[in-house]
């Protein structure tokens, strides 16, 4: 892993003592910006992510002379055949030294050899790191997205240190027929399922095969349950040794609400349906009564009064993309924060006026975060960047805007 440290939990977000750089106000950023938190954006042409990208998922390592930030996230360029509201494709990694500034590649990623060290450990090594699977019988043929990454230690695996663990979903080519009013039509990629890879150095990925014959970790759920036509997003916590959980959401219709589920594993490799729901859709009129997706969860440390929370992505009635939060002591009961606790920008024109969505928290120092979350410009659309926002004050449910300081 080069000079990257070794970290063993499961839940491995950057700790207090790794968080060098709390204050990012001031730095200069390389992308082109359209608005306060933008950090990247898709900007058309032949990139791998030119037309939409989303799922930022954020780690930072403490190396020997600096840190090293990671985001892997996945994008699409214009064409295929899954709907075009959604921003997956292929899953890549961009790299950078402060979380704010980062470099993305255009292309499939290159390691650079002979040197015994991969590029990753230098943060030079970015661009597609996972594409669509080429055998035909598997689950991720049409589109991949990326929901969780980490550095864990399993006494299953021969390894001298941790593996980075990347847990992602996809779907395939089978049709789904789909009747929206009096309009009926067969769409690929709708059914999604979650599936494992794993990597020496966060660069070369291989897929590991699931208990499902598609290669999947586990299968959707049976005809009449909530998670029936799709499982996406997950993302695994350990409580526990021996009692991991998945969350994730599904749905059993796309005119259905998303919900937010659970599932179990001792290794986090065999997993175990629950057939719960930990988090439902809303009232009517709320901000979150179409559905919620995209969870992340966060374990609180004991300084923090200890127990969980999670940020999702909602949806309301008019199509309108929030995030909102809930807490709970043990991960299993949920109570949600009233309202949003990120809104789209009220700047007309802003990269993300239309909708926010796909939180990933990044704890820093004293008890404030970063929040990494992908954004729209047009209602109903894919996610188009990529943005930052940081806790205000002392609230751990408010955030602001990040926005480089003015020369």
């Amino acid at each position: 892993m080069g000079r990257v440290k070794e970290a063993t939990t499961l839940d491995l977000f950057i700790t207090e003592t790794q968080a060098t750089q709390g204050d990012v106000s001031g730095t200069e950023v390389e992308t082109r910006r359209q608005g306060a938190g933008l950090l990247f954006a898709a900007d058309g042409g032949e990139a791998w992510d030119a037309t939409a990208l989303g799922g930022p998922t954020v780690r930072c390592y403490l190396g020997d002379n600096e840190d090293r930030w990671y985001m892997w996230y996945h994008g699409r360029r214009s064409g295929g055949t899954h709907p075009e509201e959604l921003s997956s494709g292929n899953i890549g990694v961009a790299t950078s030294t402060d979380g704010v500034t980062w470099k993305r590649g255009s292309g499939a990623v290159e390691t650079v050899r002979g040197s015994g060290e991969t590029s990753l450990g230098k943060g030079t090594d970015v661009g597609t790191v996972i594409t669509t699977n080429e055998d035909w019988w598997t689950f991720d043929t049409c589109h991949l997205g990326v929901s969780d990454v980490q550095i864990l230690s399993n006494s299953n695996m021969r390894a001298s240190g941790g593996v980075y663990w990347m847990f992602y979903y996809g779907g395939d080519f089978a049709e789904t027929e789909v009747t929206v009013g009096n309009d009926t039509a067969k769409v690929e990629g709708l059914c999604t399922r979650v599936g494992l890879a794993l990597s020496q150095d966060g660069v070369n990925w291989a897929r590991i095969e699931g208990d499902h014959h598609s290669g999947a970790l586990l299968d959707i759920g049976s005809e009449g349950e909530w998670d029936s036509m799709s499982m996406a997003a997950p993302q695994v916590i350990t409580h526990r040794p021996g009692d991991m959980r998945m969350y994730y959401h599904g749905t059993s219709s796309i005119t259905q609400p998303t919900s937010i589920g659970i599932c179990t594993s001792e290794d986090g490799f065999r997993w175990k349906r629950t057939g719960k729901q930990v988090l439902e859709a809303g009232a009517p009129g709320s901000f979150d009564a179409s559905g919620l997706s995209n969870p992340n969860v966060v374990r609180l440390t004991t300084s923090e009064g200890g127990g969980y929370r999670m940020f999702y992505e909602a949806l309301d009635e008019d199509g309108v993309r929030s995030i909102g939060a809930a807490t709970s002591k043990d991960g299993l009961s949920w109570k949600k924060v009233d309202g949003p606790v990120f809104s789209p920008s009220e700047e007309d024109g802003a990269w993300d006026s239309k909708g926010v969505g796909s939180p990933c928290l990044v704890p820093m120092a004293e008890g404030k975060y970063r929040l990494y979350y992908a954004g729209a410009s047009s209602a109903d659309s894919a996610f188009t960047g990529i943005g930052l926002a940081r806790t205000s004050g002392s609230d751990a449910f408010s955030f602001d805007r990040w926005s480089p300081k003015t020369e």
